[in-house]
């Protein structure tokens, strides 16, 4: 124990215990070699100490070889001088010492000790290699020729140490289970590769067969592991798929080359390297993992992981490697053309969720066009005549389910799209000319937006999105009919797939929109009525059964995209356009009073057509359950805003909603002069609605700045101070009626715009005084915000354009 201790602090310190002197090179790496033998637990020191040793001797080695005056390739080299061994200096007697211990552990153990030990020296092998790149002349560039750089490290003692420990520790475990050692040889490989080749194409011929299976099965259990297609809920992580540990220290650290990275670029490297000498076995070892994959019945979430996803990471193999393709496609129709096989493969596909199968689907189209030679016909006319119905086929024992018919059908469909990009000619080109055809047809296809079966609808949509529209191909009651089609199709979408699904739609009716001014009128009012109807209502996030939902990022979602579908057809060609403006485009004020006065009659039918002048605040009184019903509303829908703010930014339109305005604005007056409460906190949707309507007549020029920018109090006021500021917007309503006529054309901006000062009192005259006093009762608060409450000079209002 003494001497063992002594050991140990010469290994620690690099100090003889007894003379005092630093050890030597040798003298280290032996007393080293002496715990890996009597002390188990110092394995990982050692290990990594003997790392150091390796790589002096590699570093001495190709010293050596820079001091030859020859270059050129290593066997034509000369030897290194004389007084220079052939692993460096002083260090080869150690590296031959260190493979005569480790060899001793892994005939003794191989169970415990291959696996370490082979990790070890792959990773030193892959380190060496990518270190000593390019950093000394002798050493040719991991791209040039293969084997002048194996040559070089294997004439390398250190290096060839290295490997014939490597290949030991496989034999060892070629019989048993030697996907240690080649799961040690993918890490390495996606680590350091193109300079860790020379390691790939030495064992990979040594031991082809083994390499050639392990490969792959190691290859397919990291896949199950970090892709996620197929068997992707096989397990939970990277340990998951990992067998029980082995090790006899398991308090020992881990050796590196352990990592968990993705090791399918590294498969397809290897399989390359042997592809060109050993193709039919890489062949026979594709097909056999195909095989076994059906063999093993249905796939999906339910199956063995690694059975469920061969078939996706055989097809993402030969994705990535146009050679594997090569070496199966002459076999493949072979492999397909039993009938029992192609059950086989639709019942195992059954279980995968839609989007993994479309996912490889899409791999499948892409394969087949890079497919090439008589291999390539032969499967296209293997495809063919599987999707032809069964009453057509000639051949003998070709009768395959109606599933699997269809689904070659598709992928052929798929492929002819495929093809026809290719060629040259876009998805854009080929619709415009298909929709020319169709568009003799539009009376016949616009019944089938509203066909019960949703691809026969989603694909009219489609198909109708792209037909032109030419004046004379619809009468009017033919336009209506399929706007109203297509209103349909468009909220049946975004229902059933959410706002990625009603692109089709949404092309379809924009473009109608822009047809005529009637086809504009259509679908801006189908649209809101639409939007509004009691059976749409939770899309937009409104009250369904008296429950408000909550404002989900999905309502948001559905909000913006009919939002964005009523700009666009506010924007259409013949409404107003701004020449050389930039930013939000400019909605036509027009298609804006379409939206406003279907509001109106949507939401308050009875007032449709009523006086746009504002009457005085004791008229409330004769309203007050209309009132009622336009705030219930507005609490109800919460798009009812959104459609508010369109409307207000196309001046003079906002004027057209002024029953709304008023009705809301009397519901907000009714609540905060019963509210008895000391602030606004307390009454959320009143508070936000009171802001909201404030900014929105502001937008809409119905208010001028300074009064427009009270609500940016609001939540800093007590409920009767709120209710006195919205009295003085009342007042100021009173006074200057929110009426069309008070508004001008400005060229400039292109658009209209109102001029308050040329109104009299229009900057907000006695109605600032209440907000002005509001201020003063909270200066402590409110004092910084006094500047936002300054009426404009005249020369600004008009420059502002309000």
């Amino acid at each position: 124990a003494q001497e063992l201790s002594q050991e140990i602090k010469a290994f620690l310190t690099g100090v003889d215990p007894v003379l005092g002197h630093q050890l030597s090179a040798r003298e280290h790496a032996r007393c080293g070699l002496l715990l890996l033998r009597s002390l188990p637990p110092a394995r990982a020191a050692v290990l990594d100490h003997l790392r150091g040793v390796f790589d002096e001797s590699v570093r001495a080695h190709l010293a050596a070889l820079d001091e030859s005056p020859v270059a050129g390739p290593p066997h034509l080299r000369p030897p290194p001088p004389s007084h220079v061994p052939a692993g460096g200096p002083g260090l080869e007697d150690v590296v031959q010492e260190v493979q005569q211990v480790l060899s001793e552990f892994i005939r003794a153990n191989p169970k415990a000790w291959a696996p370490v030990i082979s990790a070890w020296s792959i990773d030193l092998m892959g380190q060496l290699s990518s270190t000593y790149s390019g950093q000394h002349q002798r050493v040719p560039h991991a791209t040039g020729s293969l084997n002048e750089l194996l040559q070089l490290w294997m004439g390398c003692r250190a290096t060839r140490t290295l490997m014939d420990i490597y290949v030991q520790c496989l034999s060892a475990l070629i019989g048993s289970c030697p996907d240690a050692c080649v799961d040690a040889l993918l890490d390495t490989s996606v680590q350091h590769s193109p300079h860790f080749d020379w390691v790939v194409a030495h064992i990979g011929s040594s031991f082809p067969g083994t390499i050639i299976s392990r490969v792959l099965s190691c290859g397919l259990k990291d896949f199950c592991v970090h892709s996620g297609a197929g068997g992707g809920a096989g397990g939970s992580g990277g340990d998951s798929s990992q067998t029980p540990s082995t090790d006899p220290f398991p308090g020992s650290p881990a050796i590196p080359g352990e990592k968990r990275v993705p090791k399918i670029a590294s498969v397809v490297g290897i399989l390359g390297h042997l592809a060109s000498r050993h193709g039919d076995s890489i062949r026979r070892e594709l097909l056999r993992m195909f095989h076994d994959s059906l063999a093993g019945g249905a796939g999906g979430r339910s199956g063995d992981p690694s059975l469920q996803a061969t078939v996706p990471f055989l097809l993402q193999l030969a994705v990535m490697s146009p050679a594997l393709l090569g070496t199966v496609s002459g076999e493949l129709v072979d492999c397909l053309k039993p009938p029992a096989v192609l059950s086989q493969l639709q019942q195992h596909l059954q279980g995968f969720p839609r989007e993994e199968l479309d996912n490889m689907l899409n791999l499948a189209v892409h394969l087949v066009s890079q497919a090439s030679g008589a291999g390539a016909y032969r499967l296209l006319q293997f495809l063919v005549d599987t999707a032809m119905p069964a009453s057509v086929i000639t051949t003998q024992g070709l009768a395959v389910p109606d599933t699997v018919r269809e689904a070659c059908d598709r992928l052929i469909q798929l492929l002819l799209l495929h093809l026809q990009k290719l060629g040259g000619e876009g998805p854009a080109a080929l619709g415009a000319r298909f929709g020319e055809s169709a568009s003799a047809h539009l009376s016949d296809l616009a019944p089938l937006l509203l066909h019960p079966e949703e691809e026969v609808a989603e694909a009219s949509a489609s198909l109708l999105a792209i037909c032109p529209f030419p004046p004379e191909a619809l009468s009017p009651s033919q336009l209506l009919g399929l706007v109203r089609a297509g209103v349909h199709r468009f909220f049946a979408s975004l229902r059933l797939h959410g706002p990625p699904g009603v692109a089709s739609a949404s092309q379809l009716l924009t473009r109608l929109s822009q047809t005529s001014p009637a086809g504009l009128k259509a679908v801006l009012q189908l649209l809101v009525e639409g939007a509004l109807h009691q059976g749409n209502t939770e899309l937009f996030g409104g009250e369904v059964d008296g429950d408000n939902e909550t404002l989900s990022q999905e309502v948001m979602y559905n909000t913006q995209s009919l939002l964005s579908l009523l700009v666009h057809c506010c924007s259409a060609p013949g409404g107003t356009e701004c020449v050389g403006c930039w930013g939000a485009p400019t909605l036509s004020p027009e298609a804006a009073k379409a939206v406003a006065v279907t509001l109106v009659e949507s939401v308050c039918p009875d007032a449709a057509g009523a006086e746009l002048a504002w009457p005085p605040e004791e008229h409330a009184r004769a309203t007050v359950e209309r009132d009622l019903r336009i705030g219930r509303r507005f609490r109800e829908q919460p798009l009812l805003f959104e459609l508010l703010k369109l409307v207000a930014a196309a001046p003079p339109a906002l004027c057209y909603c002024s029953v709304l305005l008023r009705g809301l604005l009397a519901a907000l007056l009714g609540h905060w002069e019963a509210s008895r409460h000391p602030d606004t906190a307390h009454s959320p949707w009143h508070l936000e609605a009171s802001c909201t309507l404030v900014a929105v007549m502001a937008e809409g020029s119905l208010l001028p700045p300074a009064l427009g920018n009270m609500h940016e109090v609001f939540s800093q006021l007590a409920p009767f101070e709120v209710r006195l500021l919205l009295l003085s917007v009342w007042g100021f309503l009173r006074e200057h009626g929110p009426l069309p006529q008070k508004f001008i054309f400005q060229s400039e901006r292109g658009r209209f715009i109102r001029d308050f000062s040329r109104e009299g009192g229009g900057e907000g005259g006695a109605h600032l005084a209440v907000l002005h006093s509001v201020l003063h009762r909270n200066i402590d608060r409110l004092g910084l915000f006094s500047g936002r409450f300054q009426a404009p000079s005249p020369s600004n209002l008009l420059r502002q354009g309000t």
